[in-house]
């Protein structure tokens, strides 16, 4: 069966926003193969090449051009970053009053009319999610809240971008990014265009450019990088990190990097470190790492979790450790990070 535009012969899953699209309503997709259909407003993002074709039939039945994202200049992105949550309201308030159907979203979720925001979702699609990879977003409160995206190249560049210049997500405060070779363009497009709400931060994978990350509001890092990619951390600007974790899936951190982390300015402000285990390799902090750890001044760390158990170190040293991270080891297994609820949208 061809690529076709038809009404619902039954309920079906749209690909794309992956919400139900109900028997009767216009769909575009096919079933040869494996089905795939899409609500006429998601055809031209969840399948672009096979779309454009249709696009003047879809106009048609659709009336109206869809709504098209308004961007928010510098002023009015960070007025929205600066409004906490109980400042949700009067922006839900002066975006209705510029006529943004993000603000009619906001005050939907606020009010707990969950079944007329979803409505209201899906009917302003285009303009509330435009070319953002929506099913990588987190949603609460009708606010982008979090972000997870993966590739490499352009592709990620490109979705990245989308993202930190959208403006229901310029109160973004959770990025999580995984890739096989993030390239410092990368790295400096996040340093660039990042909403000054984001708080916490992932990277996963290759890397190169650390040295040019710069994020002032940054409270919390987790680095899932080759050992490697580790010394540009140490020039970084992250004047306000709190909390770091770091971890390796190939082999230990060299000491080196331990040294160079313990006298930077950066481990002068953490609050929390975080050493995690790495699959086969074990903890991301091999033993000759550790001793290094044991002569820095920690007593500030209000926790932390290095891994103890099974080191080759002398008596001495094995009693030390215990001294020096069992306690701050408890306090992080006893009340490890709480992940946000989020809105389901």
């Amino acid at each position: 069966m061809p690529w076709v535009v038809e009404q619902s012969r039954n309920k079906s899953l749209c690909k794309e926003c992956r919400r139900d699209i109900p028997k009767g309503e216009w769909r575009f997709g096919k079933n040869h193969g494996e089905p795939r259909w899409f609500h006429l407003r998601c055809g031209s993002r969840g399948a672009p090449q096979m779309f454009p074709p249709f696009a003047a039939q879809v106009q048609a039945i659709l009336g109206a051009k869809p709504d098209e994202s308004r961007p928010l200049s510098e002023v009015e992105r960070a007025m929205v970053a600066k409004l906490d949550g109980k400042g949700l309201p009067v922006l839900a308030d002066w975006l209705i009053s510029k006529g943004d159907p993000w603000g009619e979203l906001i005050t939907l979720r606020l009010s707990g009319e969950d079944d007329l925001a979803v409505e209201h979702f899906d009917t302003h699609l285009e303009s509330l999610v435009g070319d953002m990879p929506g099913e990588d977003l987190s949603w609460l409160q009708g606010v982008v809240s979090r972000a997870d995206l993966d590739g490499s190249g352009p592709g990620l560049r490109k979705k990245l971008e989308a993202v930190l210049t959208h403006r229901t997500a310029s109160r973004l405060d959770t990025l999580d990014i995984y890739s096989t070779a993030l390239e410092p363009a990368l790295v400096t497009l996040l340093s660039e265009k990042a909403p000054a709400s984001l708080t916490s931060l992932t990277l996963r994978g290759r890397a190169a450019g650390l040295e040019h990350l710069s994020l002032p509001r940054l409270e919390a890092l987790r680095l899932e990088l080759n050992p490697e990619a580790m010394a540009g951390l140490l020039k970084a600007t992250l004047p306000k990190l709190r909390a770091l974790t770091l971890q390796t899936t190939k082999k230990p951190l060299p000491v080196a990097f331990v040294e160079g982390l313990i006298t930077s300015r950066l481990f002068a402000r953490l609050e929390h470190l975080e050493f995690e285990e790495a699959g086969p390799v074990g903890s991301s902090l091999d033993d000759a790492g550790l001793r290094v750890l044991l002569g820095a001044d920690t007593s500030r760390l209000k926790s932390t979790y290095v891994e103890l158990a099974g080191r080759n170190v002398t008596p001495e040293q094995k009693k030390a450790a215990q001294k020096k991270f069992a306690k701050t080891n408890a306090v992080f297994l006893k009340n490890p990070p709480e992940e946000p609820e989020f809105d389901e949208l």
